[in-house]
């Protein structure tokens, strides 16, 4: 017998209908592998589209910042600021992270806060809150700016020009003195710091605790930690004074806050200098065992304030020694309050 080697086809032995269910099935996978594709295909190329749009804006100018904002800042200069918030205009626009900047500026340590945001055409604007600067000094030969919450930061050459702006703070070694000069500065505004060239210590017999004030016009403030807040008041007082050798002082007490000129104490000699007795004719001593030195009020030219006799008004002191100036002096003086050499009020006045 014969074996017939001729290879058939299978699909010879496999009837037409068949062959039709079987193509049709076929293509009916196909249709539906294109369509489950579709969104894979599709999310592929806006990818890729939006990765080629990502690269060719960035190769564009208008990537970049355009302009740099800066508000608030007092004492550190815009160039300084962009400097520390690594901000310029070889920086893109959209790779600066708000929060970030924000962060990067508030490690400063004179910066209390910041907001950047970024706005329409490309500019990033910094809104910064400094920390309040009252001086500087030197701790161990290095130069340090002394800030209102008695932190410290390096005076550095990025805002060297602070220098011009506040006073030069002499003594103050320890750590409360330190913190008693910060607080006493809590109330100071910018503007009269900005007037205040250099700031000592000057211990008086009656305060050990008294501040010496150069002005940037050469007078002087002579104060305590306590009232120094009414350094704010200086110059409503000097411009009526004549006598630009007299100091300033400020005082707070029962009758309210008084500013008042009178003798600087380093220009009172002891052959000159007046001190204060008992009824028995015995020198008053204060609560240090010092003589209670007698001083006068001054008018609102800084001139002598003189009675009706044209005897010097003094300047009144307590059970301790200490004065206790009239807060409403100038305005009792000048209504003749003081014509016996001491107050004397009417019924009714104030």
């Amino acid at each position: 017998m014969e074996v017939d080697d001729r290879k058939f086809d299978e699909e010879d032995y496999v009837p037409s209908g068949v062959q039709e269910l079987l193509a049709k099935k076929r293509l009916q996978k196909a249709q539906s592998d294109f369509i489950n594709s579709q969104p894979k295909v599709l999310k592929t190329a806006m990818f890729a589209a939006a990765l080629f749009i990502i690269f060719f804006y960035f190769q564009t100018p208008a990537s970049y910042i355009k302009g740099v904002s800066i508000t608030g800042n007092v004492n550190l200069p815009s160039d300084y600021i962009k400097e520390v918030a690594n901000i310029d205009s070889s920086r893109r626009f959209f790779l600066t992270i708000p929060f970030i900047t924000e962060m990067r500026l508030k490690s400063n340590p004179m910066i209390a806060d910041a907001k950047v945001t970024l706005d329409s055409n490309n500019i990033v604007s910094i809104k910064v809150t400094e920390k309040k600067a009252i001086g500087y000094r030197y701790d161990s030969d290095t130069p340090k700016v002394l800030l209102s919450d008695n932190t410290t930061a390096d005076l550095n050459s990025g805002y060297l020009d602070i220098i011009a702006n506040v006073p030069l703070i002499i003594g103050f070694d320890t750590d409360e003195e330190t913190r008693l000069l910060c607080n006493a500065f809590a109330d100071v505004e910018p503007s009269v710091i900005s007037d205040i060239a250099e700031i000592s210590q000057y211990t008086l017999p009656y305060d050990d605790q008294t501040m010496k004030v150069l002005m940037r016009t050469g007078g002087y403030f002579i104060s305590n930690y306590h009232d120094f807040h009414l350094v704010n008041q200086y110059h409503l007082v000097v411009k009526k004074v004549t006598d630009s050798s007299k100091c300033v002082f400020a005082f707070t007490g029962d009758t309210g806050d008084t500013v008042y000129t009178r003798t600087c104490p380093w220009n009172e000699t002891a052959a000159t200098t007046e001190y204060w007795t008992d009824a028995n004719g015995k020198t008053i001593t204060n609560s240090y065992g010092d003589k209670v030195a007698k001083h006068y009020y001054t008018d609102s030219e800084g001139a002598d304030a003189l009675d009706s006799s044209g005897k010097k008004i003094a300047i009144p002191i307590n059970d301790s020694g200490v004065e206790v100036p009239d807060a409403k002096f100038q305005e009792h003086y000048a209504a003749g309050y003081y014509a016996t050499g001491s107050l004397v009020l009417p019924d009714g006045a104030e």
